[in-house]
């Protein structure tokens, strides 16, 4: 009887325990943000939690008891059964009430006396995956429009432009040269748009051959050809979901590519390479070229629907020749900038320096000077950066197109004494050898120094 009795205590005992741990597991299992599926051996649905029915869009009463490929089509789990092996974080897309949803999904075999008993499926939704993914990776943007530097009537014209479409969603095309900032632009749209915390996706169409640009733009399937992911890939509109994707360079798009992306922005949804099912997208898309679309479409090379989808507001960026007053600030700006990073603690150029700069076409623009003035910065020897310590190219041109200054003949002389005295130093003998090259005599060479202050000039 004693023993009779202990033995009811104890079975009571692990019961309680098992109920607790039973109530413990559930409670876990509910809690957890991942979607979780348990089906038993012939596939129905156990359990279900509340974040599968979030990623699935679906109630757990109304599938319960219900075959999981009832519920789900393209659901892969045959062959955990099969050969009870499991597998983790697989991309795959998943039909559910005629919906398809992006998903990583894992599956495992519940197992018990060697016997497969189940399965338990784990689901994450892709988008959410991917926005984790683009903010532990991505770096802090501070692009805003408060950044892009310039006083100029042109480029703050641009600006305010650009800034009373930021909080809107239409397609925006930035036009001008190469190096003019057109990304800048495009980021600090996006920076300044509703979009601000979703990712900024950028991809220059020129840059990716053509053979691998429509992967990069819409991804791939799983075994869409050789050499592609097991898993599927994608591409850069997927991964701008909910955000902003910027074609740079848009004229070097191929022909049959244009007509897949005009698509995209008339439908709003892709299809990846190799596989027929439609993901809906929600992004902006900004667009930026050097060409002359208008002469491309009247070409045969652009197309003119595309042209038209793209050009809803078209924004022109100057070149720097046509930014008056620009190029001091800018280079002010780049040396501080340049400065803080070697640490050489040059406080800007000498005058005649800053004339030749002044006074260089920039064909280059932007990106250019602001890798003329990194040049000078690592050549300059002191506080100032002077005609020397110029990028060759910049200080030929300016040799060449001296005698096209409009420029007074006192300048020109100031100039020609201050080049001299460079060349052959501030010594005596240097002055000396000056004065010989310059076909004027020692003392009169010192009356014109006083003339023009170059002492002073020359130690700047």
């Amino acid at each position: 009887m004693a023993d009779l009795i202990s033995s009811k205590i104890n079975g009571t005992s692990l019961l309680k325990k098992y109920l607790s741990t039973s109530q413990m597991l559930q409670v876990t299992i509910q809690s957890m943000y991942e979607g979780i599926i348990a089906v038993d051996q012939k596939g129905y649905i156990l359990e279900m939690n509340p974040s599968a029915e979030k990623i699935l869009n679906i109630k757990k009463h109304n599938v319960l008891t219900l075959n999981i490929s009832e519920v789900i089509q393209n659901l892969p789990i045959t062959k955990v059964f099969s050969t009870g092996q499991g597998y983790s974080d697989k991309e795959c897309s998943l039909v559910v009430n005629g919906k398809m949803i992006q998903v990583i999904i894992s599956a495992n075999p519940l197992i018990h006396n060697s016997q497969i008993i189940g399965c338990a499926i784990t689901l994450k939704d892709l988008a959410e995956v991917q926005k984790f993914a683009y903010s532990i990776t991505s770096e802090v943007d501070d692009s805003t429009f408060d950044i892009i530097v310039g006083k100029s009537p042109a480029i703050l014209q641009t600006k305010a432009a650009a800034k009373k479409v930021a909080a809107t969603d239409s397609t925006v095309i930035f036009l001008g040269e190469s190096g003019t900032g057109k990304e800048l632009f495009a980021r600090a749209l996006h920076q300044e748009s509703k979009r601000v915390n979703k990712p900024f996706r950028a991809i220059n169409c020129a840059a990716i051959p053509e053979h691998l640009l429509e992967s990069e733009l819409f991804g791939y399937s799983e075994g869409a050809f050789t050499g592609a992911r097991k898993s599927g890939k994608p591409g850069k509109f997927e991964m701008a979901q909910g955000g902003t994707i910027f074609l740079d360079e848009i004229g070097d798009m191929p022909l049959h590519l244009q007509v897949k992306l005009l698509r995209v922005l008339e439908e709003r949804k892709i299809e990846r390479i190799g596989s027929n099912n439609s993901i809906d997208i929600d992004i902006r898309v900004v667009a930026a070229t050097h060409k002359n679309l208008e002469k491309m479409v009247a070409d045969g090379e652009f197309r003119q629907d595309l042209f038209f989808r793209l050009s809803v507001i078209p924004l022109y960026i100057p070149p720097l020749r046509e930014r008056d007053g620009d190029i001091p600030v800018l280079l002010q700006h780049f040396v501080q900038h340049y400065d803080k990073i070697t640490g050489k603690k040059v406080r800007g150029f000498t005058p005649d320096a800053e004339r030749r700069l002044c006074s260089y076409n920039w064909p280059g623009n932007i990106r250019e000077l602001q890798n003329a003035v990194e040049y000078a910065i690592n050549m300059a020897t002191d506080h100032w950066i002077r005609v020397e310590n110029l990028p060759p190219r910049i200080r030929e041109q300016n040799h060449l197109n001296a005698d096209k200054e409009n420029i007074t003949l006192a300048e020109m002389e100031e100039r020609m004494i201050m080049d001299a005295l460079k060349r052959y130093s501030d010594t005596l003998n240097g002055k000396k050898q000056a004065a010989d090259e310059l076909g004027i005599n020692v003392a009169t060479l010192y009356r014109k120094i006083n003339k023009y202050e170059l002492n002073r000039k020359m130690q700047l």
